[in-house]
């Protein structure tokens, strides 16, 4: 989808043009701001692909907003538009790199062959970078999305690279697969750090971040469909370095072993016990990856009493030894 920035001072012509825009098949409004100030903050922040910008505004004009916006990513597309026509405006607007210029009232048809031109000059490659992950959250299988994550990751990365514009795809990703699934019990914080060590090199924290925002929805369409289980969940989380098992989840929380086992295995199609190793190997590919731990060490905090059961867990859930893992992880950074 192309994201598209409305700007306008007019709320009313904001919301007409917004509708007219996705009405055009692979165009949706990311976001509607009343100044140019507010449009500069979210091509700083987010991915734009095109702007329409009113020229005439109160604090900033549009002049002065797409100069910025273009300083800012001069891949984005700007469209002007103003009530009435003015040559000098004209001139000014397409000297800062607008790509046509509009005159009040904008009709659909005007709307509509504007970006379907767009799309005939800016043709989208064949990722698409929400679909695979979102099909992860679909299909309601926490198991087979932690084992779709790495290749993910590496495909995300591949596209994407490391840089400013990275940030913001990263950033609007995370926002996409939230919001798109109504998820709202998440941690910023978190996902801004992940997404800050990813990229600076540390690579596999992307994959650490794809987990984190996949685990997050399953856990908000859950608690959704079975508000009980924000107790269960919570107790997971807060003791997942401990020795817990499903029998203690079950005295802890106050509820019946059968009727947690049934509303889990329909929520997250794995088995409580399963969701528990899941969450634990995911953090021991974290200490693997970033702290001088041996297999033992790891072992040891998440509570697997034995490192030989830890490592056979390991093999279950990531297909490959520890060792091997770490190999790869050598391979990672010496550009192999």
């Amino acid at each position: 989808m192309y994201k598209v920035l409305v700007v306008d001072k007019d709320r009313l012509t904001r919301q007409a043009m917004s509708i007219m825009i996705e009405k055009v098949e692979g165009f949706e409004v990311c976001e509607e701001v009343s100044s140019g100030e507010k449009a500069i903050e979210v091509c700083r922040n987010e991915s734009v692909d095109l702007v329409f910008m009113d020229v005439i505004m109160p604090d900033m004009s549009g002049v002065q907003a797409s100069s910025v916006i273009k300083g800012i990513d001069k891949d984005i597309s700007i469209y002007a538009f103003s009530q009435s026509e003015n040559v000098s405006l004209t001139k000014k607007m397409f000297k800062v790199g607008a790509r046509d210029y509009l005159i009040k009232p904008i009709f659909f048809k005007s709307i509509q062959s504007i970006l379907n031109d767009f799309k005939i000059d800016n043709p989208r490659t064949k990722w698409d970078k929400y679909g695979e992950l979102l099909k992860c959250i679909e299909n309601r299988d926490l198991e087979e999305a932690y084992n779709k994550i790495p290749d993910i990751s590496d495909d995300i990365l591949m596209h994407i690279g490391v840089g400013n514009k990275s940030e913001k795809e990263l950033n609007e990703i995370s926002k996409a697969v939230l919001k798109i699934n109504r998820c709202t019990d998440y941690d910023k914080n978190k996902i801004e750090d992940f997404i800050e060590e990813a990229l600076h090199g540390q690579y596999r924290t992307l994959e650490f971040l794809l987990f984190y925002l996949i685990d997050s929805c399953y856990k908000s369409n859950a608690i959704k469909s079975y508000p009980i289980l924000n107790d269960i969940l919570t107790y997971i989380e807060d003791n997942i370095n401990k020795n817990i098992s499903l029998k203690s989840v079950v005295k802890d929380c106050g509820i019946s072993q059968g009727y947690l086992s049934r509303i889990f295995k329909k929520t997250f199609n794995i088995t409580v016990v399963n969701y528990i190793h899941l969450k634990k190997m995911m953090i021991a590919k974290e200490l693997l990856a970033y702290r001088e731990l041996n297999i033992s060490g790891v072992a040891f905090q998440l509570s697997y009493n034995e490192s030989s059961y830890f490592c056979k867990v390991f093999k279950k859930y990531n297909k490959k030894t520890v060792e091997q893992y770490k190999l790869g992880l050598i391979k990672n950074v010496k550009g192999v």
